[in-house]
């Protein structure tokens, strides 16, 4: 089942918080959503999940408009909020059986339903949710997301806060279940993205920064991006240099020593090797080149650059 978003507006108080986003991702396909606090990313879920509406754009859940008919997609989606469930007063067997009804489920297998998720994560079904310690709560809203067997299943910051033995079960059941269902996560975490999903969205200040497979940003983080050089040369002629070479964006002088020995680092074009380039220009310009280390790019350069701490660069 596929799930597509066109030119998605949401504004609150005339302040736009996401701002024509675009997206599709298919059956058996895992997209996170990757961004800093306040980029959008909760907001986008919730409109999915049909929580809130959009103020423009279209949403549809295996061809259903979510705007038209948010009653016949709702059936398909599973969504894990942030935070506790709803209802604190009521068992956990009671909530998970009560979420497969709403997806469709007679009460016969919803009760079933609810007995094998409840046996899946180690949950105690008789227990009032209220009184459950938060690693039980955090694995009783993921499966009260799975609830029901929906094709579409969208888990908000799933493993925010959890010890890494949560963290561990809840990224081993997205993988399971990216293997038959189509999903959508949020996460802060790049290191998540890659390791989680197959494709990946990056939102910035509400808006799509990047939005591609993982496959492709892990080539993409294969480049070169960075090179670190020091040569005999003016800060002046550095920058001519820098202005002279096009695959050359930007260039950090580091440290000027004696005898104008000057450490620098340039950013690259993205998998443009430039260092002949700089090898050549050196020579036609008579600036001793005493070396030059190639850096790539680490996942901390990448997550910044995805949600725009850094401009320019290929990913904007």
């Amino acid at each position: 089942m596929t799930v597509s978003a066109h030119n998605v507006v949401k504004t609150f108080g005339g302040r736009s918080v996401l701002t024509d986003v675009s997206f599709c991702v298919g059956e058996r396909e895992v997209m996170a959503v990757l961004g800093q606090a306040d980029s959008g990313k909760t907001t986008l879920l919730k409109i999915l999940s049909g929580c809130i509406r959009m103020s423009s754009g279209s949403v549809s859940i295996g061809g259903i408009d979510l705007h038209r008919h948010p009653r016949a997609a709702k059936r398909f989606i599973g969504y894990m909020p942030e935070g506790t469930p709803v209802y604190p007063a009521v068992t956990a067997r009671e909530y998970l059986s009560m979420l497969a009804e709403l997806r469709g489920m007679n009460t016969k297998n919803a009760a079933k339903n609810a007995d094998a998720l409840a046996d899946r994560f180690s949950l105690d079904g008789s227990a009032v949710i209220i009184t459950l310690p938060p690693r039980s709560i955090r694995l009783l809203t993921l499966a009260g997301a799975l609830a029901g067997d929906p094709q579409v299943v969208i888990l908000d910051s799933p493993t925010q806060g959890a010890d890494p033995d949560t963290t561990r079960l809840i990224r081993s059941c997205i993988a399971d279940i990216g293997r038959q269902k189509c999903v959508i996560m949020t996460t802060t975490s790049l290191h998540e993205a890659l390791s989680s999903a197959t494709h990946v969205l990056a939102l910035s200040d509400g808006r799509v920064s990047l939005c591609t497979s993982v496959e492709s940003l892990r080539s993409s983080m294969a480049g070169s991006f960075r090179i670190r050089l020091r040569v005999v040369a003016t800060v002046d002629m550095l920058f001519r240099m820098k202005d002279d070479i096009d695959e050359i964006m930007d260039m950090n002088i580091l440290h000027t020593g004696d005898g104008n020995i000057t450490d620098i680092e340039v950013e690259t074009v993205r998998q443009t090797d430039v260092q002949q380039h700089i090898w050549r220009y050196s020579a036609d310009h008579d600036i001793p080149l005493l070396e030059m280390k190639n850096l790539g790019i680490t996942e901390d350069d990448l997550y910044l650059r995805l949600s725009g701490h850094i401009k320019g660069g290929g990913f904007q």
